[in-house]
């Protein structure tokens, strides 16, 4: 009987040991694991035409085009409904599932969030203290919008006049500034537009670039 029993109390320990030796493996695989530098880890490529559509500014579709150079990411904006002039991007980051960039220029800043499969960005843009929902989409071949070739410059001998203009005062009870242009053939319209967006507009800037001037250039 106390043979028996001393058996039995070797086996047991023998199934002890045996259970310690696997946890302690997992123990050091894990720690092992944890200790990996962050630089070991293979970033995601979210490289490619990247599209999404502003729903509260008339629904005007953006691109923004990705790429890495150096192992730096590169970033360059554009509007497709306003000419889709490229505006490259001040800062673009990739920290975790998010996504950030910033565009001077603009006074743009978005942040999103990337989904696991990659084809994805939820995200919200914000320019001039507004912020608006910014939905982005990895383009494919087969669904990528087309971007508008650049502009061609105008010759520096050429003398641009309008054969017709009309400037009417808006209503004062009108909200909000409008920024928007609707050129069909050889007609502009634009409607509660400033001066000062007016000269945004032909020489293809930002209003906060341009400076000086009496008080009603933005009024």
């Amino acid at each position: 009987m106390f043979e028996t029993l001393v058996l039995r109390t070797k086996a047991v320990a023998r199934k002890l040991v045996a259970s310690w030796r696997r946890m302690a493996g997992c123990a050091a695989l894990a720690a092992s694991l944890v200790s990996l530098p962050l630089a070991a880890q293979t970033p995601r490529d979210i490289s490619g035409n990247w599209q999404g559509t502003l729903k509260e500014n008339n629904g005007a579709r953006i691109v923004l085009q990705i790429s890495q150079e150096d192992g730096r990411l590169k970033a360059v904006w554009s509007n497709i409904d306003r000419g889709g002039e490229p505006v490259p991007a001040t800062s673009i980051a990739l920290q975790g599932q998010v996504l950030s960039f910033s565009i001077g220029a603009l006074n743009i800043a978005y942040v999103g969030t990337l989904r696991p499969d990659g084809l994805s960005i939820s995200g919200e843009q914000t320019q001039d203290g507004q912020t608006q929902a910014l939905n982005l989409e990895r383009a494919s071949a087969e669904n990528a919008w087309a971007i508008p070739p650049p502009p061609q410059q105008m010759p520096e001998d050429a003398s641009p006049r309008f054969d017709v203009a009309t400037i009417k005062p808006s209503k004062e009870d009108v909200e909000g500034r409008g920024f928007s242009f609707m050129i069909r053939g050889s007609h502009v319209m634009t409607v509660n537009t400033t001066v000062k967006n007016l000269i945004a507009f032909a020489y293809r800037l930002h209003p906060k670039q341009i400076v000086g001037g009496p008080d009603w250039l933005g009024h």
